[in-house]
């Protein structure tokens, strides 16, 4: 009985695993018409529903930009910038991306003025 209910484990733990998305460790660089990256931008992932986090200044790369884990797929990738007050307009821009296997991967967001 101890093997039955053992391999009644295993199994319901593989089929767990099994429907486990993969994720990509990615690079987001979101940049302005002039092609420098924006610090402080926000990046959202498929129509605005679940944000991924803020790009800050890394000092491995030299640049501003986002790091983290994406599940692997086909995603639409979108980054809003508030802008500076009375100096820079907000700006906004998206990107469709299709995140597969090799990591890093680096994905630049163009953004446009609002």
């Amino acid at each position: 009985m101890n093997i039955r209910k053992a391999s009644l484990v295993l199994l319901v733990a593989l089929l767990l695993l099994a429907n486990c998305a993969a994720a990509t460790r990615c690079m987001i660089f979101v940049e302005d018409e002039y092609k420098m990256t924006i610090n402080n931008a926000d990046i959202y992932l498929d129509n605005w529903s679940h944000r991924l986090g803020t790009t800050s200044y890394n000092t491995a790369i030299g640049r501003n930009c986002w790091i983290g884990d994406i599940a692997e797929g086909e995603h639409m990738l979108y980054a809003k910038w508030a802008g500076i007050p009375r100096s820079r307009p907000p700006h906004e821009g998206s990107a469709l991306v299709n995140i597969m296997g090799r990591s890093p991967q680096r994905i630049t967001i163009v953004t446009h003025r609002v």
